[in-house]
């Protein structure tokens, strides 16, 4: 059980919900941590045991190998040395005054060496363009993608930060040339000066970046490259290699070179509408959630029929678009305006494959803890396709009941047990959500099944949606996307 809550640690480092905080005390981190080395799956900490998913403060405190190498443990002995001395300060103030005098001199000494470790983790922090949590690495010894430089008539233009990816890469909101799109992607929705509005996933190849950063970065752009088109998923626009100073990040200089993709630009995600819904305890009628699953369901099915797992289904990933131009809609209303609009007027695509895998079977849990299926916690065998649908089912849970599954308050320890057993997450009003959306209820509890074999396929699932009774205002989109599912079409 100790290795499967480091294990949930590990996957929540960079996937963190933004919705939740586990609580645990540092006393049970002790406790558990006591007995067992931290472990990881990722390549970069089995060739150098560490990696970006274990802090650095967990690494030293459990005795693990430390990549920063003469520079942090200088760091780490002078931080010894203040505490050491504090301490005899302490201590003297309580026992001998007459030793002060000594202790000031070694906290001076110490104080200076802390200052020396101090500007050397500053002007790693400054070359980088960023303060980014991570061990400093050389640029030099990251791999390479192949990807072409941008310049010359291919330009972006970076605007505001609008979120930070999962692999280390921060989102920016960004405008990009006509010739860029070309050389890149078809089928983009572009303004009347022909330029495009994108969200850009910038990596900078800093000393703070992993190389499994860079692993990970490229893999999803081999990933949205193979998977084309499909109007239930996200657009992919291209990716480049950034000359160094070429944009900024909460106002600070990237002085380094840095990797970016870009990719469709939505008005919100689905998790902020539910984050509204539950401020306002304004939940959702099935008519509401009706188009929007289905438009999800059938982005999922398009992803399993090229053989890709998502392997990380939840609202955040979901995203959002109002049916108006693309140099419209973000002027139209405010974001909180957005936000109040019925649900089931917006149009709903499936992003955010930094955890997708061009695989039908996988065994590593990248999954956000609260939407991870039993099978994947158990690894005892590699998990399939149907570990994403019960993803949908938490997914589908998360809007019935406003919140995560297995709610906010649950500790690492109780959901692994909950988990384990194959237990699912509980409604809290399970009446009302039945009288509310009386066919959806039913839809959520055959994905959240404990035998993968006994879930539906996504394929499955766009189909009895399709054959749910519901308001006028839903069927159509419902039925649409169930004809772009039968027919494997882009939309």
């Amino acid at each position: 059980m100790v290795q499967l809550c480091h294990l949930f640690r590990c996957c929540a480092a960079g996937k963190q919900h933004s919705k939740t905080t586990l609580p645990e005390s540092r006393q049970q981190q002790q406790q558990q941590s006591a007995g067992f080395s931290p472990q990881c799956s990722c390549a970069t900490f089995r060739r150098t045991g560490s990696c970006r998913h274990l802090p650095p403060a967990l690494s030293s405190e459990l005795g693990s190998p430390s990549p920063r190498g003469q520079v942090e443990t200088s760091n780490n002995n002078n931080n010894n040395k203040d505490t050491n001395n504090n301490d005899k300060d302490n201590n003297n103030d309580k026992d001998n005054n007459n030793d002060k005098d000594n202790n000031n001199d070694k906290d001076n000494n110490n104080d200076k060496d802390n200052n020396k470790a101090t500007k050397y983790l500053a002007s790693q922090e400054a070359e980088s363009g960023l303060a980014m949590p991570g061990v400093p690495n050389s640029p030099e010894a990251l791999p390479v993608l192949d990807l072409p430089r941008l310049g010359g008539e291919d330009w972006l233009s970076f605007g505001p930060q609008l979120g930070r990816g999962a692999s280390g890469a921060t989102v920016l909101r960004c405008t990009q040339s006509a010739r860029a799109l070309q050389t890149a992607s078809a089928g983009a929705d572009g303004t009347e000066d022909g330029t495009v509005q994108c969200a850009a996933k910038v990596l900078p190849l800093s000393n703070a970046t992993f190389a499994d950063m860079v692993e990970d970065f490229g893999r999803e752009v081999d990933l949205l490259r193979s998977l084309g088109r499909h109007s239930c998923l996200l657009g992919f626009f291209g990716a480049w290699r950034l000359p160094a100073g070429s944009c900024s990040l909460k106002s600070a200089q990237i002085t380094c070179e840095a990797y970016v993709l870009c990719i469709e630009l939505c008005d919100a995600a689905l998790e902020d509408v539910v984050q509204r819904r539950c401020s306002q305890k304004r939940a959702f009628a099935q008519h509401e959630l009706m188009p929007c699953l289905a438009q999800v369901s059938t982005g999922l099915a398009y992803l399993h029929s090229r053989g890709v797992m998502h392997r990380d289904m939840k609202s955040a990933n979901v995203f959002l678009q109002h049916d108006l131009p693309p140099g419209e809609r973000l002027q139209a209303v405010t974001k909180e305006d957005f936000l109040d609009l019925p649900l089931h007027e917006l149009r709903a695509k499936l992003g955010d494959f930094g955890a997708a895998k061009a695989a039908e079977r996988a065994q590593t849990p990248v999954q956000t803890p609260q939407f991870m299926a039993p099978e994947v916690c158990r690894q005892e065998a590699p998990y399939g396709l149907e570990a994403d649908l019960w993803g949908f089912g938490s997914l589908l849970h998360e809007l019935l009941e406003l919140s995560v599954p297995y709610g906010q308050e649950l500790t690492f320890p109780e959901l692994e047990q909950k988990l384990l057993a194959g237990v699912p997450p509980a409604l809290s009003d399970r009446a009302g959500a039945e009288q509310r959306c009386p066919s959806l209820v039913p839809l959520m509890d055959s994905c959240l099944r404990a035998d993968p074999a006994a879930r539906p396929t996504a394929g499955q699932v766009v189909e009895e949606l399709a054959r749910m009774p519901s308001l006028s205002a839903a069927r159509q989109p419902v039925a649409a996307a169930a004809e772009v599912a039968h027919s494997g079409g882009t939309g």
